[in-house]
């Protein structure tokens, strides 16, 4: 029986990958003189895994030395001063939480983002009252494709991982859902169209595409 919808937040709620990307990019120029090259998916970064993981890959391209959390730092203070001028959410989010809603159904985010950041989207967007959980990088030791995210929503919306469906735009998200045993709404965009999607439940071109009634019929 679906209970509960769990969203992954950037690159399907909100397309935030083009502002990563160019927050990595202005680091590297502006910091460093690099000249960064760009991956199959059009960003400096691979969308789905964690900055440390892509600042240790960059510093290794580009001979930097300085350490990584300090990086870390500094691509997280260049997202926030540009997401402090707002962002739209992807097309077709407000219907799919609205449906969702008009059933009572609790929603939640799980995040590799960290709280601050996660909180001041969610507030731009101006749907922070529609979710009653957010399992960010700082509440969890492990990240996607680890299931702890998943589970630990899961957990706090007093729900099984088996009657939630989720909604993510990367492999290694579908693969985090998959391992926590959920039904897996695979959203690619123009950025993670390439990946590897054969794990999701449903794949769909936009979350306006998305049909609740497609989507019960999983469970």
């Amino acid at each position: 029986m679906l209970r509960a919808a769990i969203f992954d937040m950037d690159g399907t709620m909100v397309d935030t990958e083009l502002i990563q990307s160019q927050a990595f990019e202005r680091i590297l120029r502006d910091d460093y003189g690099a000249d960064p090259s760009y991956t199959d998916h059009g960003t400096v970064h691979t969308p789905g895994i964690t900055s440390h993981e892509i600042w240790e890959l960059l510093k290794k391209v580009h001979n930097i030395s300085t350490d990584t959390e300090e990086l870390i730092d500094r691509k997280r203070k260049v997202v926030l001063e540009v997401l402090e001028h707002g962002i739209e959410a992807m097309p077709g989010l407000t219907d799919v939480i609205m449906e969702f809603e008009s059933r009572n159904l609790p929603l939640a985010i799980a995040t590799a983002a960290r709280r601050n950041r996660t909180e001041l989207i969610v507030d731009k967007l101006g749907m922070a009252h529609h979710f009653s959980v957010f399992v960010t990088a700082d509440d969890v030791k492990g990240v996607k494709p680890d299931p702890e995210p998943y589970i630990a929503a899961a957990a706090a919306l007093g729900v099984s991982p088996q009657e939630c469906i989720v909604f993510e735009d990367t492999d290694v998200g579908v693969q985090a859902a998959k391992a926590a045993q959920m039904k897996v709404v695979a959203v690619p965009n123009k950025y993670t169209e390439k990946m590897d999607f054969s794990q999701a439940d449903i794949v769909k071109p936009s979350l306006a595409d998305v049909s609740f009634h497609e989507i019960s019929e999983l469970f």
